[in-house]
């Protein structure tokens, strides 16, 4: 369904945040949860803070002048977990090729030292299993929990 101010806002640092800030002693932490909140709506904003620190990160890429070209996602979760992919493309406001190629970060590695020893050369496309696209009514909603997760994250 569509986000909900009512989602717990959760900061996923279980074990130090290794995103943005680089804080080994951060820790987790979980605001707007009341007696009525589910285990679900605990699970949906978990994954909303992890869609948040892809979101900071993404962030920061734009600031240091590195527009993305397109996000690409492989791994166990990107299949696993039904609505994630959709609920980062929100967050990220941008459309997502899900991919399935083993070893991806090793490819990434490959891709890019490629890029630099034969920039001429051409890199063999992933197939796209599928795109997911982002609803782009929810960008808002993203943008306002990101203002409250950083302030957050700041305590954490």
């Amino acid at each position: 369904g569509p986000p909900s101010q009512g989602t717990p806002l959760v900061i996923p640092f279980f074990s130090g945040e290794r995103g943005t800030k680089w804080r080994g002693s951060s820790r987790a932490m979980f605001a707007n949860v009341g007696a009525s909140t589910t285990w679900k709506d605990m699970l949906l904003g978990a994954m909303e803070g992890v869609a948040l620190s892809f979101l900071r990160i993404a962030d920061q890429m734009r600031e240091a002048g590195g527009e993305p070209e397109r996000i690409v996602l492989s791994g166990g979760m990107t299949g696993a977990v039904p609505g994630w992919l959709h609920l980062l493309s929100d967050a990220l406001a941008m459309p997502i090729d899900h991919v399935a190629v083993s070893r991806s970060t090793m490819r990434g590695a490959a891709v890019m030292a490629l890029e630099q020893a034969a920039p001429d050369t051409p890199v063999a496309e992933v197939p796209v299993l599928n795109r997911v696209e982002p609803v782009l009514a929810h960008a808002d909603y993203y943008r306002e929990r990101l203002e409250r997760f950083e302030k957050l994250a700041d305590l954490a």
